[in-house]
């Protein structure tokens, strides 16, 4: 991509402008200033395809490194990078905000929806993926370790009053079993929600809680009370998710 790029530019900069010329347009006549606009230009365009290669290939981390660890505490922060980033990165820190723990990340090059987690040693530890064909919103979560246990998040979308709200189901097949069976929902929220609460019946297996006001980009506050139901890690997909999809949402209706 860097060669046609800089072609690009010597093909601007080669360009031979007669100012004497009756036939030349007006602006070059002006010989003086056509290097400089020239350079310019080309500057502009280098640094424009600098960002979108750097941002498309910024998460290309090698999936034969090994397998990473999902160890996450039960109350942890994930912080949307919103400066200088495809906005499709949150990070993981813990609760004071000090130590970082690994990054959720969107996949731009996948043929579904696809996330991942990577951790503090940036391996790839667990991965989100959307069922191609399925009907509704459904995706499959596992970590790479072996006899883990797998997830099945379907988000639910309703139509109340004039705004749509989503919820989200939690199903969870244990290392040997056939069967997913379900263990916990989300209450339903709308869009733009601020707190995202997982329970089973009277229980609560844990929050995800937000600022209404997210200047600098998001930052959820997740405390999870149910461990051995739903591992911290699935909690920070179903932030990220929420959070990359907001984002998108936003984008297509700005344009």
């Amino acid at each position: 991509q860097s060669t046609w790029g800089f072609y690009f530019c010597a093909e601007m900069s080669t360009v031979t402008i007669d100012p004497e010329a009756p036939d030349q347009p007006l602006l070059a006549k002006n010989s003086k200033a056509t290097p400089i606009i020239s350079v310019c230009v080309c500057t502009v365009f280098l640094i424009i395809v600098g960002i979108y290669f750097g941002l498309l290939f910024s998460e290309n981390y090698d999936e034969d490194a090994g397998c990473g660890s999902v160890s996450l505490p039960s109350s942890f922060l994930l912080d949307e990078r919103a400066f200088l980033s495809s906005r499709h990165n949150v990070d993981v820190y813990d609760s004071s905000g000090k130590h970082k723990l690994g990054t959720f990340y969107k996949k731009l090059l996948s043929s579904t929806t696809t996330y991942r987690f990577v951790d503090a040693d940036e391996l790839i530890a667990a991965t989100m993926k959307k069922r191609a064909f399925s009907w509704g919103a459904k995706f499959d979560v596992s970590s790479c370790a072996q006899n883990s246990s797998k997830y099945l998040i379907e988000q639910e979308l309703t139509l109340s009053s004039i705004f749509w709200q989503s919820s989200y189901i939690i199903s969870k097949k244990e290392s040997g079993a056939k069967d997913f069976v379900e263990v916990a929902k989300s209450l339903k929220q709308q869009l733009y929600t601020t707190e995202v609460s997982i329970s089973q019946d009277d229980t609560l297996f844990g929050t995800l809680t937000r600022p209404t006001i997210n200047i600098g980009g998001d930052t959820w506050r997740v405390k999870v009370f149910n461990i051995s139901e739903v591992e911290p890690y699935v909690f920070g997909f179903i932030g990220t998710a929420v959070t990359v999809s907001q984002n998108e949402h936003r984008n297509r209706h700005r344009n």
